[in-house]
């Protein structure tokens, strides 16, 4: 075997692998269409909350993260990829910076597992000893948010959510 032969089926065998690992990587997953918006209280831009959309029987949130403007782009699987089409119910959160072993979701804002954790733990409330919730507790868990939207298939899904004391 000389080398020209060598290096063709040594292509070969990496194009294939490539295409076995693309052709079975997210093939099971439901479809996702983006998701933007921009989180304010009582009329101001909130920078650094965590956003999450819950849709029932999901296998998880889309979640994403407010920059200085309070705007943030949804991610369930990939970055900005966005939710899933129906009716969600919308938590929101910003606990106080600098607490002890605590995330800052500005840095973490393409860790869906960090951002997960973060939303799990304000849900809790953080505990007795917890961080400080910088925005009313009632938008930080599914079972007393108020704020529902619908992410449509076919249509511009760009929210903004209010939020008042």
């Amino acid at each position: 075997m000389n080398i020209r032969t060598l290096v063709q089926n040594l292509h070969c065998i990496v194009v294939l692998s490539l295409m076995l690992v693309v052709g079975c990587s997210g093939s099971d997953r439901p479809a996702t269409y983006p998701v933007s918006g921009s989180v304010l209280y009582n009329g101001e831009p909130v920078a650094g909350a965590s956003v999450g959309f819950w849709t029932e029987g999901a296998p998880r949130a889309s979640t994403g993260v407010t920059n200085a403007e309070g705007k943030f782009q949804l991610s369930m699987y990939d970055a900005n990829d966005g939710a899933l089409a129906g009716s969600q119910l919308i938590t929101v959160s910003k606990i106080e910076a600098g607490a002890a072993g605590e995330a800052d979701p500005t840095k973490d804002m393409d860790n869906a597992a960090a951002m997960a954790d973060m939303m799990a733990n304000a849900e809790k409330g953080g505990g007795a000893k917890g961080p400080k919730s910088l925005i009313p507790k009632v938008y930080s868990r599914k079972d007393t948010t108020t704020l529902k939207e619908t992410v449509s298939a076919d249509g511009e899904n760009t929210f903004i959510l209010q939020l008042t004391d």
